[in-house]
């Protein structure tokens, strides 16, 4: 069954106003289908949408590491990420969009705390979090990580770029620990001895059904207000102006 997203949604994502959404669906630049009284729109159509219009690729243009580092404030990125990591009793991190960390992983599990030391996993978590960017669309859902938890990410956007992602994880999946098997394809794979994985392989974040739909459905929240932060930064330093700046078309 398709994805349908709501004028809302779409509205987060393409960072501009509501009527705007309304008047692209009804003269055709936008895709978008009517249920009922209500505009709604494909993932999938929306997806082509933004590749038809950024030379190929399915996302519209991302900044730079260095430029990332520049705009973003780090002490307010981190306490925000903190403060929802602890309210919602769940991994968070705030990434670039070539999946590094953009400072410290907040309220990390005890599994994520056990290998992290480990020489693999970053590389294997910089991976999982280019994976996130580039394949697993625009709106934002569970989906399980490279260990088999659930996580979810959103987008965070500076002006009309994104500009990186906020992800939240470390979250216990319906069947957990994995089968034996599995467990060793992932000791294998992250050359970690058995013994150091098993110990810890409870520490993870239990969250029943709607606390989880709870994290995927506030995440675009959170990445909004980084998202203002940046802005109300470059704004500051002159550059990229502040969304209550713009002027409405």
């Amino acid at each position: 069954m398709p994805t349908l997203l709501t004028s809302k949604a779409v509205q987060q994502l393409l960072n501009v106003d509501r009527s705007t959404i309304y008047r692209m669906a009804e003269d055709g630049r936008l895709p978008a289908i009517k249920v009922g009284r209500q505009w709604r729109f494909h993932a999938e159509a929306i997806e082509q949408w933004f590749e038809d219009r950024s030379g190929g690729s399915a996302r519209p243009g991302w900044l730079s590491p260095p430029a990332l580092e520049s705009r973003f404030d780090p002490v307010s990125t981190q306490a925000l990420s903190d403060l929802v990591a602890d309210l919602w009793g769940v991994m968070v991190v705030v990434t670039d969009m070539e999946g590094r960390a953009f400072g410290r992983v907040s309220n990390p599990c005890g599994l994520h705390v056990a290998i992290g030391n480990h020489p693999l996993v970053e590389r294997h978590q910089i991976e999982e979090h280019r994976k996130l960017c580039a394949t697993s669309g625009l709106t934002s859902h569970l989906m399980p990580s490279y260990l088999g938890l659930l996580c979810a990410r959103s987008f965070i956007r500076i002006g009309t770029e994104l500009a990186g992602m906020v992800i939240a994880g470390g979250i216990r999946p319906e069947e957990w620990p994995p089968p034996s098997e599995q467990m060793s394809r992932l000791t294998e794979r992250l050359d970690l001895p058995f013994e150091d994985l098993a110990p810890h392989m409870d520490e993870v974040y239990h969250l029943d059904e709607s606390s989880q739909q709870r994290i995927v459905d506030t995440l675009p929240k959170v990445a909004d207000l980084m998202s203002g932060f940046a802005s109300l930064k470059s704004a500051a330093a002159g550059g990229t102006e502040h969304p209550s700046q713009r002027t409405r078309t």
